[in-house]
This record gives C-alpha cells, structure tokens and sequence, in this order.
C-alpha cells in the first residue's frame, strides 16, 4: 500500500493510445451532484441493461459514462455501446460516442485514487503538447477497473 499522498509505481495507471470507431450507443442523461454519481451510475446503468433486454438490442462494449462539469453538479451520460439505435423512450435515449483517436488511463481499484489517474492522464497529454478535442468519458470494463478516454489531437 503506497504511504499516504503517495501513489506505489504499480498503483499509477498505464496511459496508452487508440483509435476508435463511432459508437451507436443507449444512454440515460442526468445532471448529477459530485457525491451522488456513483449511486446514480448503478441505477443508470442497470435501467439501461433492462431496456436494452426489453428491446432485443445487445451492448458491444463495457458500460460507460460521459461526464461535462457545470459547477455544482456533473452532466451525466450513462450507458453502452449497442448493435444498433435504441427506441427512446421513458428516460433512455439513442445516443453515440464519436470517433476519435484518444488516450486511455487504465485505473484499478475504483473511484478510490480515480482523481490520481485523472493527473496522470493530464501530465501526459501536457508532456507531449496534444489538444484535449472533446469530453471524456469512463468505460467500466470489470469490477474495480476504470478506463478514463479522452480524445485529443496533435497540434
């Protein structure tokens, strides 16, 4: 366990480069204070998994959530990438995550040291000078392990 204020070299998360395609995803939007987003998650991801079941569509990749900071509250976007357009209806919508080439901090052990990964992430897009091109997002691939995306340009 790394010392308090410290970060154990096999705890910093590993940044590494993708391109990805464009994503017809389902998602449910909120707008969330800080401290609730981890209980709205749940209950946004577990109303989207139902809707999709009840719509005959499959989900092609890890659950996600899009975040845009306003202030007091986080926008929410929460969902899945799906084989094909959702019906909106009640609160979930058809939705996309866009094509991009992006960088991807691996982080395990939840939200417990998430903000660490986070400055990780920054320092390395800063070192080598790339443009920030959109919102990230955070894909769920397993228990405990968080993928911060961010897609970015080179200048």
């Amino acid at each position: 366990m790394a010392a308090h204020g410290a970060t154990a070299l096999s705890e910093r998360p590993h940044v590494r480069t993708q391109v990805l395609p464009a994503q017809t995803t389902a998602v449910v939007r909120g707008l969330v204070p800080p401290a609730d987003v981890p209980n709205w998650l749940k209950r946004a991801h577990r109303y989207v998994s139902q809707t999709l079941a009840r719509q005959g569509r499959l989900a092609t990749g890890p659950l996600f959530a899009r975040y845009t900071d306003r202030g007091d509250r986080i926008e929410v976007e929460a969902g899945v990438p799906t084989d094909g357009a959702v019906v909106a209806n009640g609160r979930i919508s058809p939705s996309g995550l866009p094509a991009a080439t992006v960088a991807v901090a691996v982080h395990q052990g939840g939200y417990a040291g998430l903000d660490a990964a986070y400055e990780q992430l920054d320092r390395w897009l800063a070192d080598r000078a790339l443009l920030v091109t959109g919102p990230h997002w955070e894909r769920y691939p397993a228990d405990g392990i968080i993928e911060i995306v961010l897609p970015y340009a080179v200048p």
